[in-house]
């Protein structure tokens, strides 16, 4: 589920929106489950900009660039990758604050056009990995390399030193360059055509398949075996957790709700629904109810909800209506007050409503941009059912 109803950072008429809205799932572990994700993401890179009173929605596709997208670097974090590698303890711990730093710069892309997004996060990521190198012996190198490989699939191949060592020609470069840039376009199509609902992953899954089997039909024989060789001996991803960012710590707000205030930190060991909202969006009230279940039934068992107030109008700004509000529509959560957008900008986020799912670790899983249940989304249940596979996490 890739779509649902929401609301851009300037609310006028109900519109559907072409992209940042539904439910986005983890990076996966599968090379083919990789390119789903990429796909989703390029797709996100275009919504969320302000519309104009009357102004239709329009997906902005930006130039696919493989160096931006590719966040393998990441795949270090997992314990499976590391045990494979033989990295150790003392170089998973030295690693670690390069990763966080890394999670925190890619979230920070709210207000930047898709080019300078992509731009800041090849710098990021490139920065990433040459440090990752400074730690790893040749040979773990080498390995990372291929498991590297696998995971992320042909893309990786429009990267200069992967092309270079399969021989690609500029006619093959171009053909896989165009059927990832073409991939938006085609998933948005899709979606549109199955509506909100059931049967739209299917209808998505099948456009991801054949741009993977368009692909793969451009590697000559001899560029198959080659390809082979390098991703080395299969590796088990099954093993691996999905391919999540830290969540940004909170950034003190004008005031909290309900609550004194809190620390992401601090709820370690908890699984957390943070969501922005604002009391003036409609459809942030449409969600008030997934909520309320979500404190009665989770809460505890060790969920906490956490509401973020980010008001758009002067009006949402007064505390004293914020609070009224929150009393009337009996949201007894934590609720931080955002005035000044200090946890907006932090997530890099871009509309109301917006619902994250934050792990015991303090990664984050899953979200969903827009109503839950918009005509017909399931986004409450499987919410839902994504907190209890949470809460049964060690």
């Amino acid at each position: 589920m890739l779509f649902a109803f929401c609301e851009s950072r300037r609310r006028t008429d109900a519109f559907g929106c072409v992209g940042g809205c539904g439910l986005r799932r983890p990076f996966p572990a599968t090379w083919l489950g990789w390119l789903r994700s990429l796909a989703t993401v390029l797709l996100l890179s275009g919504a969320g900009h302000a519309l104009g009173s009357g102004e239709a929605a329009k997906l902005v596709t930006p130039q696919f660039d493989p160096e931006a997208w590719d966040r393998s670097a990441l795949l270090l974090r997992d314990p499976a990758v590391q045990e494979e590698l033989g990295l150790g303890r003392a170089k998973a711990e030295a690693i670690r604050p390069w990763m966080d730093a890394a999670d925190g710069a890619l979230w920070a892309d709210d207000d930047l056009p898709p080019a300078e997004v992509q731009a800041k996060q090849r710098t990021v990521l490139t920065e990433l990995e040459r440090k990752l190198k400074s730690v790893l012996t040749a040979p773990q190198q080498k390995r990372f390399a291929e498991i590297t490989l696998q995971w992320q699939g042909l893309p990786l191949a429009l990267k200069p030193e992967f092309g270079q060592k399969l021989n690609l020609t500029a006619e093959q470069q171009a053909r896989i360059r165009a059927v990832m840039q073409n991939l938006p376009e085609a998933l948005k199509q899709a979606a549109n055509d199955r509506g909100v609902g059931r049967g739209r992953d299917e209808s998505l899954n099948a456009v991801v398949s054949a741009a993977n089997a368009r692909m793969r039909a451009v590697l000559t024989a001899p560029q198959q075996r080659t390809w082979e060789r390098l991703a080395g001996a299969p590796f088990d991803f099954s093993r691996v957790k999905p391919l999540a960012l830290k969540a940004p710590e909170l950034r003190p707000g004008h005031d909290w709700i309900n609550s004194k205030p809190l620390t992401l930190a601090g709820l370690r060991g908890h699984v957390v629904v943070l969501h922005f909202y604002t009391f003036g969006c409609g459809n942030c009230l449409h969600n008030y109810p997934a909520y309320k279940s979500w404190t009665e039934s989770f809460g505890p068992k060790g969920v906490t909800i956490l509401g973020i107030h980010t008001p758009e109008s002067q009006g949402e700004r007064d505390i004293a209506k914020v609070r009224a509000k929150a009393r009337e529509n009996d949201l007894r959560f934590p609720i931080l007050v955002d005035d000044e957008r200090k946890n907006w900008k932090a997530w890099g986020n871009s509309m109301w409503p917006a619902v994250y799912l934050i792990d015991k670790r303090g990664y984050v899983r899953q979200s969903w941009f827009g109503e839950l249940n918009w005509q017909g989304a399931t986004g409450q249940a499987q919410m839902t059912q994504a907190i209890q596979a949470l809460l049964a996490e060690q």
